[in-house]
């Protein structure tokens, strides 16, 4: 086990990593997706119910990162402004596991 704090994802960051990982590695990142309210200055205005609109923003979170590309899901966030907790670890991880090497 390696606990891994990161801070802002800079694309270098997965050549640091990457050498300590093998077959036997299992990358875990954790995130709990949008935060939503005032305290997270994030309230867009949806056309229906609020957890419907969040959970559509989530959704839409989770096909960009699927689609394994950082600059998608980047993109992603600006456009949505999408409060994605976890968002610079997943960036991270993105990055190592598109590079297919390991």
């Amino acid at each position: 086990v390696c606990p891994i704090m990161v801070g802002r994802y800079k694309p270098g960051d997965a050549d640091l990593i990457r050498p300590h990982l093998d077959s036997r590695t299992i990358l875990v990142v954790s995130s709990d997706f949008c935060h939503y309210g005032p305290n997270y200055n994030f309230r867009p205005a949806f056309d229906g119910p609020v957890c419907d609109g969040i959970e559509a923003l989530d959704r839409e979170a989770f096909a960009s990162i699927q689609s394994n590309d950082v600059g998608q899901f980047t993109d992603y966030l600006k456009r949505t402004g999408n409060t994605v907790c976890g968002q610079e670890p997943i960036k991270l991880a993105m990055s190592i596991l598109g590079h297919g090497t390991w």
